[in-house]
């Protein structure tokens, strides 16, 4: 068995004392038999909340075959699928949590719905009684939405004694959770807690649910609507869950309070300057590119139409956007956040039309060592000096010794956009500061950049831009340039005043649920800083 990812971790005397008793109080009898007495649920819920996002069908026909994939972990079994050994806690999570549900109907038919009912009676086999895992509260409150969010498709043909059981199993991990909405993720909790309220009839659920809906919009999103993990992906499923707690209020015919509509719409223009031109989000912060089509859904179910231009700077999410003709480029400018470490300051990504050129490595929990590698400065298109991360920790889980400061100054003049940014992340260790112009111009035909390295003579840095994998690339006229062709048949020349340059392999994480790290190459640029300061100029010149 694996051990209990809930055991108190060493922060603190107080807060592992406070786990423990939390542990011990919900591991005894008397709070089994508190959950047991509630109230009758055995008719059918009285609202069904909405869910209107696609599965993965393909994931869910590797359920019916055994095989669960979850962020880079894929696991064939036939008996031990819930605490099977050498899995990641987020694997547990949403497997305990059921994200399989949505992948199942996806799927459709019989199989799939037979399939579903035998992975939630297993499950309330098991662990119908509290446990330091499954019922985690955070996990709890994902599994409760998503049992309910699938009830019609999956409970709605099933014996009724089975559906007396998982609506009985329902009010008792609702009043769990209620108990405990202090976890992590307060917007599922809140999700929960609505949606059981709804199904239950308990509005006492529901007023608990909006309070907590508050206090997470309060904590999470920053004054120009991003969230603060400053992860893109983050920001979109944030905004998802806001748009179905939106749903599920008109649904019950509530009016939904002020901040919700206004939390929505700043979203929304925030998830509009993070997308490329494919449609998919920029991959910053540990996340993914996602489809095009899940946040045209998400944009358009927040009333955000075709016509919404994205903006230009978000300052408070600390990311630029220079976009002329078919071309875009997004520049992360922003403060570092104490929780996820990715050192890719003043990384940018870019895109042509439909093709992504430039990008950022992304991320995959497959394996820590990658997870590790893939926060690196050296994983992201921006600078490294002396091989090292521009934001230091004495150990990976450590916070960081200094966070570094970032100052930036954007202009927009005569249709040239003009980025100057500069960041200190390794002045301590180096007495390098580094800093990044970007200017896109001839109606998006030309990247120019520079890269401005000032500190101590003989420090070494490289320059990396690394390519989509649909990307080729080649070295021409004598290593004087790069040539790149994109999928669709662009070309665009790198040029550089630097004679140290050329292509090394690399890697691109497509999505967080994929078997491994795609290969790719990245363009290097090798040189050392010299008489106090070196200029490094480099451009992207698309043949026309």
């Amino acid at each position: 068995m694996r051990e209990d990812s809930t055991t108190p971790k060493d922060t603190g005397f107080f807060r592992n004392l406070s786990a423990y008793v939390h542990q011990i109080k919900c591991a005894s009898p008397l709070y089994d038999m508190a959950l047991r007495r509630v109230a009758s649920v055995r008719n059918a819920p009285l609202i069904i909340p909405p869910d209107p996002w696609p599965g993965d069908a393909a994931r869910g026909y590797d359920a019916l075959q055994g095989v669960y994939s979850y962020e880079g972990r894929h696991l064939r079994s036939l008996d031990v699928i819930w605490e099977p050994e050498g899995v990641h806690d987020a694997w547990l999570t949403a497997m305990h949590g059921f994200d399989i549900l949505r992948d199942l109907r996806a799927l459709g038919g019989e199989r799939a719905r037979r399939h579903a009912r035998y992975l939630i009676g297993d499950w309330l086999e098991y662990y119908g009684r509290w446990h330091p895992l499954s019922w985690r509260p955070d996990i709890a409150a994902r599994r409760i939405v998503h049992w309910l969010s699938s009830y019609m498709a999956f409970c709605a043909s099933a014996e009724e004694e089975f559906c007396n059981e998982v609506l009985t199993s329902l009010a008792r991990q609702l009043k769990h959770v209620s108990g405990h909405s202090a976890a992590e993720d307060l917007l599922y909790t809140a999700k929960a807690l609505f949606y059981g309220g709804m199904a239950v009839g308990e509005e006492k659920y529901c007023r608990q649910a909006l309070h907590l809906l508050a206090a997470e919009i309060r904590g999470s999103i920053l004054s120009d609507g991003g969230h603060k993990s400053r992860n893109p992906e983050h920001h979109l499923i944030f905004l998802q869950n806001l748009l179905d707690l939106r749903a599920a209020l008109h649904l019950a015919g509530l009016k939904p309070p002020e901040f919700l509509p206004h939390t929505v719409a700043k979203m929304s223009s925030v998830l509009r300057s993070l997308r490329h031109n494919d449609g998919g989000l920029a991959v910053f912060h540990g996340g993914s590119a996602m489809r095009g089509s899940l946040c045209d859904m998400v944009l358009a179910q927040a009333g955000q139409g075709q016509a919404a231009r994205p903006l230009k700077s978000l300052g408070a999410t600390g990311y630029e956007r220079l976009s002329q003709g078919r071309t875009t480029v997004i520049m992360d400018v922003g403060e570092t956040q104490e929780d996820g470490h990715h050192a890719g300051l003043l990384a940018f990504e870019m895109s042509c039309g439909r093709d992504r050129l430039i990008v950022n490595c992304g991320t995959w929990n497959g394996h820590p060592a990658w997870n590790k590698a893939l926060r690196s400065t050296a994983a992201h298109s921006t600078v490294t000096v002396e091989e090292s991360n521009a934001l230091p920790q004495r150990s990976e889980k450590a916070p960081l010794i200094r966070k570094p400061e970032i100052k930036k100054l954007r202009e927009d003049i005569n249709g040239t956009a003009f980025i100057d940014a500069v960041h200190d992340g390794y002045q301590e260790r180096f007495g390098v500061v580094h800093r990044r112009i970007l200017t896109l111009k001839e109606s998006g035909n030309i990247l120019e950049g520079k890269d401005i390295l000032s500190g101590m003579d003989g420090a070494a840095f490289t320059l990396r831009f690394h390519l989509h994998p649909s990307v080729r690339a080649s070295v021409i006229r004598g290593g004087a340039q790069i040539l790149l062709r994109t999928q669709s048949g662009q070309g665009w020349y790198f040029s550089c005043n630097s004679s140290v340059s050329g292509l090394e392999e690399s890697v691109y994480v497509m999505h967080r649920h994929c078997d491994a790290p795609h290969n790719t190459v990245q363009i290097f640029v090798h040189a050392q800083i010299a008489e106090g300061e070196t200029s490094v100029k480099w451009s992207f010149s698309k043949a026309v």
